[in-house]
């Protein structure tokens, strides 16, 4: 398992050859927190609430955990497990590898799934 801080409104980028997905941290709450997940290239969206001990999937193969709630500062620790050879990112280094045109989910540096 691979775990993330992110704050609401920050975002994780996760995906494969197949395709990827934003997941962006839409409310935290002391009961857990809200997430909006967009499938790259796509104009769906959904919102799921993840608590602890009830994972999320994303795409049908990407468990997202809720690991711990820090409400008072709006800080989530996530859980991410994945099937070998995908790929994970936070949005920010998503995006600068993006501007150095590396930010390929099956030849880019930056895997850690």
């Amino acid at each position: 398992m691979l775990a993330l801080s992110r704050h609401k409104g920050q975002s994780v980028v996760v995906g494969d050859r197949t395709g990827h997905w934003f997941i962006t941290v839409a409310s935290v709450t002391p009961a857990g927190v809200s997430v909006r997940i967009e499938s790259g290239g796509r104009l769906d969206s959904q919102t799921a609430e993840l608590t602890e001990h009830v994972p999320i999937q994303v795409g049908g193969k990407v468990e997202i955990h809720l690991l711990d709630v820090c409400e008072d500062r709006g800080r989530v620790r996530l859980g991410f497990i994945a099937p070998k050879g995908f790929h994970l990112h936070r949005f920010e280094i998503w995006n600068a590898l993006l501007a150095e045109g590396t930010a390929g989910f099956f030849d880019g540096p930056g895997s850690f799934l």
